[in-house]
């Protein structure tokens, strides 16, 4: 019947309370009627529209204020006399409470109120515009007969989230009268129970309602047997729930009933059987909510990786995620830090216009600041039109994670400006701001004024903050003070707090009062005992401290190894330490023996033990008294043998040593050396990122070490004398890293390795002006420098190995080719190379650019034009 509801899932979105039918009353007469009618939804009708009835007499209604005689139903029906299937159609039209008014009177003064499949639909259209008891009113004094199973399912429905008891009671008031319950009045009520799962009754209630479809031969009903362990599930019957799942015949389990038990599973963290069942589902019955379903399972059950995991399958399976899906993997990516994948589902977001959902902006925050890129957290951010008190605490703790603790009050600030209320979370993030940098006397500030100013009681977590920014600045009496003032029993991470404190600031005592406490809160951790062990070890009370590892031994307590994660070609790995069951430690092995061989090329005595699991997600070579470091693991290996085999390293171990290299005279020592990055142009290393522990053997101080390798490149300044007037050639190009466009002179890394520099300029020169120059007019004008110097000259040294051969060129020109030159596009522009080629006088050039090279080559010119260096310029 089209009266039916078809889902189950319908959610009212907004409650209202039962109508007291007492507020209702109705008059009628049999020839030529007048209806009266009030409801505590709508007590002011007033005055009245005329409807012909069947005599054709005037038809007195009395509506709502405002309500004109050409108003809703005598505009719309006919003038012969509305017939049901108009009025049905009418309904349809419904879009406010007046009409919904005219349209009882109508049914009234027709008679039609007494067409089950009407006053279904007019239930229906009531609840659906939010007005379920004025349907209820309407159900319960209208009719004169009994009505058909259609309407008390369309009633039952309508009342199961405002009014669920009310709801239950017309369910039962079904069998009374004699009428048969069919498989949507069971999901129904069942939805109303769902709405009482808080209270001691619903169990009882979805009981008996079970037995009731039992008798009735529907309880293996898909959408009643689903709609059955939603309310078992809710109420933490999950025997009940697979019992019913498995008396279910395997072709009666559609896609709802899947879904509910995957749910039920889900919701109590059972994901072991959640996904047998997953796997089990034929392939055809999953849908978006069924993918969902596990993936947010996961997320929330802190599996980061079997979430991303699963999420992909679904984009292999083509099935397009939802919004919960998204949120679901965003946190898992922010957890995992898995920068790539959360970026792809950035451009998912923006390509389906989902960037106005406020929940996936804030989850796209949370994500980048927890996977390293605040900037990109701040530009989702600063493009949102509408922030919640959501976004704003979640950029607040973003800063803070990133030890931006300014920045962090500075954002609280202007959440405040902004007129956004502040929460309990909110205030967890800025005193954690205040504890990344140390700002003692705000946080005590921000803590007080969260009772006085925003009247938020102050929960365990902004203890725990307090009590954790005290023992980081060794306020220890007072952090334990705070700890007994506490109106809550101190939990493992106020103790741990005060644990790290007394630790930091060699306090033996309190750190044995801290554990005490913490063995009993947490007996199994491990870190716990670390952590009092090195206390004693620090002040030399080592009695103590094997007291300690042999307490930890006796009970048992074995430490819980290290795991970090990575993300390679948009692929998570997990890294264990210690763990050589991984299937990549064959590769991982090979690997290192190979870069070994590669370090003894390179004259260093490669004595490789063995690898070691270390905290940056790469592993370790040792070697002699030093170390290679990488972060990869066997897919992007290639990479690291490519940085460890380059001249970019070699070159630069080979300076080390050289005579007037950092480690000649013996005084300092390289240690280890860790590679961050490598950027592949093709097939050989174009920049390679790296950072070198060297320190000082008699002090064991380190030597700032952080190293962009580019190698050697080459520059070109080009003078072109005409008319009497000497001209520069310039390029001018975006420059990202400066934020600006550059005019700059002519310039490009080495072509290869085999030390062709005057080549590499002439081919550079024509790549980005267009001027072709021969070999045997170019003057190196670094030739000049001390050999000491190596005749190059090092741009940025204290962060980039670079280093330049600056050439001259010289020659004549008529004046149009410096008009036909200058403001010509050049460069390899299908590769991203926007250049354009500029002309100024040369006595202007140092004070037109900001380019060290062209400043260092004008420097040079005049230096050796001064002494009399320069052979004679080509004619």
């Amino acid at each position: 019947m089209a009266v039916a509801i078809r889902s189950a899932s319908v959610v009212l979105k907004k409650k209202f309370s039962p109508l007291d039918a007492h507020n209702s009353s109705i008059w009628r007469k049999k020839k030529g009627f007048i209806c009266k009618m009030s409801t505590s939804e709508s007590p002011n009708l007033s005055h009245s529209i005329t409807l012909p009835n069947k005599k054709s007499e005037p038809v007195r209604i009395l509506a709502e204020p405002g309500v004109s005689s050409s108003d809703f139903c005598s505009r719309q029906l006919s003038r012969g006399g509305a017939r049901a299937e108009q009025a049905r159609e009418l309904l349809g039209r419904c879009s406010n409470k007046r009409h919904l008014c005219q349209m009882q009177a109508f049914m009234l003064t027709t008679g039609l109120v007494e067409d089950d499949i009407l006053l279904s639909r007019f239930i229906y259209a009531s609840a659906s515009l939010g007005f379920p008891s004025y349907a209820y009113s309407v159900f319960s004094n209208t009719h004169t007969h009994c009505p058909s199973i259609f309407v008390y399912n369309n009633i039952i429905w309508a009342l199961s989230s405002s009014n669920p008891a009310l709801a239950f009671s017309i369910f039962n008031s079904i069998r009374r009268l004699s009428l048969r319950p069919d498989s949507y009045s069971f999901p129904f009520v069942l939805k109303a129970v769902l709405c009482l799962v808080d209270s001691p009754i619903a169990l009882s209630l979805a009981s008996q309602i079970h037995s009731q479809a039992v008798a009735a031969g529907l309880n293996s009903h898909h959408e009643v047997a689903a709609s059955l362990v939603r309310v078992y599930s809710s109420c933490g019957r999950l025997s009940c729930v697979r019992k019913l799942f498995d008396e279910v015949p395997l072709s009666s389990r559609y896609t709802s009933l899947w879904n509910a038990i995957l749910a039920a599973y889900a919701k109590v963290g059972d994901m072991t059987t959640a996904h047998d069942l997953f796997e089990s589902m034929p392939e055809k019955d999953r849908n978006v909510v069924s993918w969902t379903t596990l993936v947010s399972g996961y997320s929330q059950k802190h599996n980061p990786n079997e979430a991303v995991a699963l999420f992909r399958r679904m984009q292999i399976h083509r099935v397009q995620p939802d919004e919960i899906a998204i949120l679901a993997v965003l946190s898992a990516c922010a957890d995992l830090g898995a920068l790539e994948l959360g970026e792809w589902i950035h451009n998912f977001i923006e390509k389906h216009k989902m960037h106005k959902i406020v929940p996936l902006c804030n989850a796209l925050i949370d994500m980048y600041a927890k996977s390293g890129n605040i900037s990109r957290a701040l530009h989702v951010f600063e493009n949102m039109k509408h922030k919640t008190v959501v976004t704003w605490t979640t950029m607040i703790a973003g800063l803070a994670f990133h030890g931006l603790g300014k920045e962090a009050l500075h954002m609280f600030s202007c959440m405040e400006n902004a007129q956004v209320k502040p929460n309990q979370v909110t205030f967890i993030a800025i005193l954690s701001a205040c504890s990344h940098v140390g700002f003692l006397g705000l946080s005590r500030h921000y803590f007080s004024s969260m009772r006085s100013k925003y009247g938020i009681e102050p929960k365990i977590e902004h203890y725990g903050c307090m009590i954790d920014l005290l023992g980081r600045a060794g306020y220890l009496q007072e952090a334990k003070e705070l700890v007994s003032q506490m109106p809550f029993e101190a939990n493992a991470a106020i103790w741990g707090s005060l644990l790290a404190g007394a630790t930091r600031y060699g306090n033996a005592g309190l750190a044995a009062e801290a554990l005490h406490h913490l063995i009993k809160l947490e007996p199994h951790n491990s870190g716990n005992y670390s952590l009092l062990s090195n206390t004693y070890a620090s002040l030399g009370r080592w009695s103590e401290a094997r007291m300690v590892r042999k307490a930890m031994r006796d009970t048992g307590v074995e430490k819980i190894p290290g795991v970090s994660f990575i993300e390679v070609n948009n692929k998570v790995y997990e890294f264990i330490a210690g763990d050589k069951s991984g299937i990549y430690f064959v590769d991982i092995c090979d690997v290192l023996h190979s870069i070994n061989g590669q370090l003894k090329m390179v004259s260093i005595d490669g004595n490789l033990t063995c690898p070691k699991a270390c905290g940056t997600g790469g592993f370790l070579i040792f070697f002699n008294k030093a170390l290679v470091m990488w972060s990869g693991i066997a897919s992007g290996f290639q990479s690291s043998v490519n940085a460890i085999d380059s001249s970019l390293f070699k070159q630069w171990l080979h300076n080390l040593q050289s005579e007037t290299g950092i480690l000649a005279d013996g005084t300092l020592a390289l240690r280890q050396v860790l590679i961050q990055g490598v950027d592949m142009f093709g097939k050989r290393i174009g920049f390679l990122k790296f950072k070198a522990d060297i320190y000082d053997k008699q002090t064991g101080k380190k030597v700032p070490g952080i190293v962009f390798a580019r190698g050697p490149a080459v520059t070109v300044l080009i003078l072109l004398e005409s008319d009497g007037e000497t001209y520069a050639v310039l390029t001018e190009q975006a420059r990202v890293p400066t934020g600006r466009i550059i005019l700059e002179l002519p310039a490009g890394m080495l072509d290869d390795d085999k030390g062709d520099f005057v080549g590499t300029a002439v081919r550079e020169v024509e790549e980005e002006t267009g001027i072709k120059l021969k070999l045997e007019d170019m003057v190196d004008l670094t030739a000049f420098l001390d050999s000491s110097t190596g005749c190059r000259f090092f741009p940025s040294p204290g962060g980039c190995d670079e280093e330049i051969s600056i050439f001259l060129y010289r020659g004549r020109v008529d004046k149009e080719i410096i008009t036909q030159l200058h403001g010509k596009e050049t460069g390899l522009r299908d590769h991203g190379e926007l250049i354009k080629v500029r002309v100024v006088p040369y006595k202007k050039l140092w004070r037109t650019t900001a380019d060290a090279k062209a400043l260092a080559a004008v420097a040079l010119f005049e230096m050796v034009t001064k002494e009399g260096l320069l052979p004679p310029s080509p004619t």
